[in-house]
């Protein structure tokens, strides 16, 4: 059996502090090839019709979609 290692990620403070505001929510940040961010969340309980993803420029505007769906904040 082959064991390949993965990437050791370890997430920012400013999206361990979304998560805890949204729990519902999966939230990552990713950059591109010019190390801009993108901040996405995908909800975790999506019965309602809400969207399935969400990605926006910095984490104040995801905060700001995140609420405006009504996300369970702490």
């Amino acid at each position: 059996m082959t064991t390949v290692e993965g990437y050791h990620l370890r997430p920012s403070a400013t999206v361990l502090r979304l998560r805890e505001d949204f729990p519902d929510f999966l939230i990552f940040e990713l950059r591109n090839e010019r190390c801009l961010p993108s901040f996405v969340a995908t909800c975790t309980r999506n019965g309602d019709g809400r969207p399935e993803l969400i990605v926006r420029g910095c984490a104040e505007q995801l905060r700001q979609a995140l609420e405006t769906l009504g996300g369970d904040q702490a």
